[in-house]
């Protein structure tokens, strides 16, 4: 009897231990976008940011990590990983800052979850343990940083697949694509198509939108989403002439203060014109390559009141062009940024 009671009593206790333990796993919160806390077992794997994606209750999580050792992160232990295809594992993907990170999917928030990550260095699979917590849970929004970009839509509408161009500006985003859509409701507001193309805003990227979409002149409703993740460069040009256009930069010690733009056959070329002569050569490109490229430097030339000049080759229009500065007085490059805003083009003839 006494046996059968202390068995009674043990299984009493494992279920409840288990039930315990499923109560303490949160369930998927509301379909959406947010930041999460995220802890990890060793500071070998150290997520400094986590965006939480749930759509229909199942949850995506976009880890960034402190270091750029690992090639692949994977949803599973090692021995998994090693089993399985190299399709499903998550390779690295740089973000605006170029940290890396991996997309993979999660089955409960603030439960121990097993991954994964293959050491670049030591071609090896390490396992780790993740808790995502969802007492840090907050709503989030993603935005591109200003720029022009090329996207895909996804939805579970007619417009699924379709190319498009995001363009950010000043922390607003604004989506053009072109089609059969001959009107697209959203947030209450109605866009019109104009000439087969089709803008409207967007709030954030990598979440659901919901809009209603005109089409042969009948609507239906759907969702859309553009992930940041697919967003490339998007080359931005103008009508072939002659132009002055202002330049934006990110350091108050380079100031453009004239630029004259040519385009020929979509090829654009500006002279800059900077405000003193502290620096003998501009470079297209990063710091650290530029003592190596000595013959891609473009000399300064002074104008009439001694401030320098450069005639530098242009990609695009409206996003952030790298380039170094030469301190002819420190003898050092720095890293620095350039970008022509298209919206103040003028035409000189």
């Amino acid at each position: 009897m006494k046996q059968k009671l202390a068995t009674a009593l043990a299984l009493i206790l494992i279920l409840t231990t288990v039930c315990g333990l499923c109560a303490g796993a949160e369930s998927a919160p509301a379909d959406g976008l947010y930041t999460i806390g995220v802890t990890s077992s060793t500071k070998m794997f150290k997520v400094v940011d986590c965006a939480l994606r749930v759509e229909d209750g199942q949850m995506t999580a976009v880890l960034t990590l402190s270091g750029v050792g690992y090639g692949y992160v994977y949803a599973g232990t090692s021995a998994e990983a090693e089993a399985a295809p190299v399709e499903s594992w998550s390779p690295y993907v740089p973000n605006w800052d170029g940290k890396y990170t991996y997309e993979i999917e999660i089955p409960a928030l603030d439960a121990d979850v097993s991954v994964c990550g293959f050491s670049i260095k030591y071609q090896k699979w390490y396992d780790r343990t993740l808790v995502f917590n969802s007492a840090t849970l907050s709503p989030r929004t993603s935005v591109a940083p200003d720029g022009v970009y090329g996207g895909i839509l996804h939805s579970d509408g007619a417009i699924d697949g379709l190319d498009c161009i995001l363009t950010a500006r000043n922390g607003a985003m604004s989506v053009e694509l072109a089609g059969d859509v001959q009107a697209l409701r959203i947030g209450g507001a109605e866009y019109t198509a104009a000439d087969g193309r089709l803008s409207f805003p967007l709030a954030s990227l990598d979440v659901r939108t919901a809009v209603e979409l005109e089409q042969n002149d009948a609507w239906s409703a759907c969702w859309l989403r553009i992930d940041s993740a697919e967003l490339s460069d998007h080359n931005v040009t103008a009508a072939d002439g002659v132009y002055t256009v202002e330049v934006k930069t990110d350091s108050k010690l380079l100031k453009i203060t004239g630029c004259v733009l040519s385009i020929r056959n979509g090829a654009m070329t500006a002279m800059l014109t900077a405000n003193n002569s502290s620096y003998d050569y501009l470079y297209l490109g990063l710091a650290k390559d530029a003592p190596n490229d000595g013959a891609a430097w473009i000399a300064g030339s002074p104008d009439a009141s001694g401030a320098y000049t450069y005639v530098v080759e242009i990609p695009s229009l409206d996003n952030e062009i790298s380039v170094a500065t030469h301190s002819a007085k420190k003898s050092l490059w720095y890293d620095r940024a350039i970008t022509l805003d298209s919206a103040t083009l003028q035409p000189l003839r």
